[in-house]
């Protein structure tokens, strides 16, 4: 899959992203309006197995994230973290998984973002601002341009003894 992958991302132009479930419709109304529906696809829908992925997004940090990044491997593409809710008090910040491959953090506001801790950029999801869609459309194509990377990945296997 990794060479097929890589050969079908820089063959082809439209881009390919699959994302998590989330409640909030008006983020996947956006993306919709960014890519269409015949270039997006849920993390479990089959259909885009034959496709090169461009980018992977979750939505659901608490639930989904080990299942994105354990997706991300497979497929060699970067992965976007979307914080739509407030990290529950309970929940220690430290105790969720870093991802060690190429990704990027953001939120749907302030308040979510300082939650996190850890946040690259704010972005709202009202689809009547074309401001927000057009700064979603440059954070997403950003972070599928950058290659999949591996985070310290020549330190544990460049010693072969």
């Amino acid at each position: 899959m990794f060479i097929q992958n890589i050969m079908k991302r820089h063959t082809q132009q439209d881009k390919k992203i699959l994302y998590s479930h989330t409640d909030n419709k008006e983020f996947i109304r956006i993306l919709k309006k960014i890519y269409g529906t015949g270039k997006l696809g849920m993390i479990d829908e089959s259909s885009f197995s034959h496709k090169a992925i461009d980018l992977v997004i979750c939505n659901n940090r608490m639930e989904l994230l080990d299942t994105c990044i354990s997706l991300c491997g497979y497929l060699h593409c970067p992965l976007m973290i979307v914080d739509h809710k407030i990290r529950p008090e309970h929940l220690n910040a430290s105790a969720i998984t870093k991802p060690a491959i190429t990704h990027y953090k953001t939120a749907i506001s302030k308040s979510i973002a300082e939650s996190w801790v850890e946040c690259d950029a704010v972005i709202g999801v009202d689809i009547s601002n074309p401001k927000q869609t057009d700064a979603w459309k440059q954070a997403i194509e950003d972070i599928i341009q950058k290659p999949y990377k591996v985070k310290n990945y020549e330190e544990k296997y460049s010693n072969t003894h």
